[in-house]
């Protein structure tokens, strides 16, 4: 039996089972706007319902005007990793005003939030002698990938559960360093993490904190600085991770921290090390959708209010809403064939994508609909979304078994 065939066998299984990836051919447009995007093939215009572009920042002019204005000056690629020919002068200030964004001493951007995460954890966790990393069991799978090839002894504690972090916090000798890892906002379950009280835990028994902010980028505090500047206690985080792929409309990812600490990624950091650097129209254009997050404090509040318009009426028509905590909206459904037959029929009926989430990123059993409302619907779109969504409920009695377990 060659390996092929054995793959053959796995995707089988999967396909079988609907727990398989699918992807959809959509096309973005300036014309249609950031909620509504064209079926290759059709050409339909579909209402789009599962972007992290979650402020539309991708299609805003004058992010896209940055980017072609360094294109048309320095060409698209970079030629070499930084530490050749990659580091331009954008590079460093990007770098300086994502340092400023997170209150903190200096950032390193890498190509992507996932290269970033476990780039970085690994390299905490190979070179620190006796590290102890401590990762609530929700984390990323890039920082999961990071801590595993590190190496380095972890200890994985309940999803948001102080007293189990502190029962694990004091279980470690008081002279052995700790990492404590998580998130602000987790992607597929919608929750936010206690960081007021993460942060006390990590400061009273001697622990770094590591907090992803990915999905909060842009979209908590005064700037856009995330949950960890909502709350006040972002200049008590040790290291932020964040991303320019979700509300900041580009790609790639970053740490925010002191000097030693983005030193000591560039001399050991593999993902860094041996990657061509980010091109400099991307990196432009994340720069100035950076500025524009900063001041864009209206259209955070439209964002919440569409967020919350949709939860509201969502509830109100009995769809089982997993949590409340964020701006993402997770509709449970139960089972994976139900999941995918939702995503399809609409997409096919009601030309609104909403894609199945199912495992492994989130546990068999939990598979839902993970709605992530933008400033941009409208009371129309809203109220498709609803009508279409209460088609799905009625699609079969397992999920209101499902439901009720």
């Amino acid at each position: 039996m060659t390996i092929e065939h054995l793959m053959g066998e796995r995707l089988k299984a999967l396909r079988d089972e609907q727990q398989d990836r699918r992807f959809f051919a959509l096309d973005k447009s300036r014309e249609l706007g950031p909620t509504r995007y064209k079926e290759r093939g059709t050409g339909r215009v579909i209402d789009v319902w599962c972007t992290n572009d979650y402020l539309g920042q991708s299609l805003s002019p004058t992010v896209s005007d940055a980017a072609l204005r360094i294109i048309a000056e320095s060409g698209v690629g970079t030629g070499s990793v930084r530490s050749i020919s990659g580091t331009t002068s954008v590079h460093l200030e990007l770098e300086g005003a994502v340092a400023k964004f997170h209150s903190k001493e200096a950032a390193l951007v890498f190509n992507s939030g996932f290269i970033c995460n476990e780039s970085c954890l690994y390299v905490l966790g190979r070179n620190i002698p006796g590290l102890v990393i401590l990762s609530d069991e929700k984390n990323h799978a890039s920082m999961a990938h990071g801590i595993i090839n590190s190496r380095a002894e972890k200890v994985v504690f309940r999803h948001n559960d102080v007293e189990h972090l502190e029962a694990a916090l004091k279980s470690i000798p008081v002279e052995r360093p700790k990492l404590v890892v998580f998130e602000s906002v987790y992607s597929m379950d919608g929750t936010v993490s206690p960081i007021r009280e993460v942060v006390a835990l990590a400061k009273k028994y001697g622990a770094m904190t590591y907090l992803d902010e990915v999905h909060a980028v842009g979209m908590y505090g005064a700037t856009g600085g995330g949950v960890s500047q909502e709350l006040g206690v972002q200049g008590e985080i040790d290291i932020v991770q964040g991303t320019f792929g979700k509300a900041l409309g580009t790609i790639g990812g970053y740490v925010a921290t002191t000097s030693v600490i983005r030193e000591f990624l560039i001399q050991h950091a593999p993902g860094f090390i041996f990657s061509t650097s980010m091109p400099t129209g991307v990196i432009a254009a994340s720069l100035q959708s950076l500025k524009e997050i900063v001041d864009a404090v209206e259209l955070r509040k439209a964002h919440r209010a569409n967020v919350q318009k949709v939860r509201d009426l969502l509830e109100l028509d009995g769809h089982v809403v997993m949590s409340k905590a964020s701006h993402i909206i997770p509709v449970f459904i139960g089972i994976a064939t139900l999941a995918t037959r939702a995503t399809a029929l609409l997409m096919e009926k009601h030309r609104i994508f909403a894609q199945a989430i199912k495992p492994p990123s989130v546990k068999s059993g939990q598979e839902r609909l993970r709605i992530t409302p933008m400033p941009q619907h409208s009371d129309e779109q809203v109220q498709r979304l609803r009508h279409a969504l209460a088609e799905i409920a009625n699609l079969s009695p397992a999920r209101k078994e499902a439901r009720a377990s």
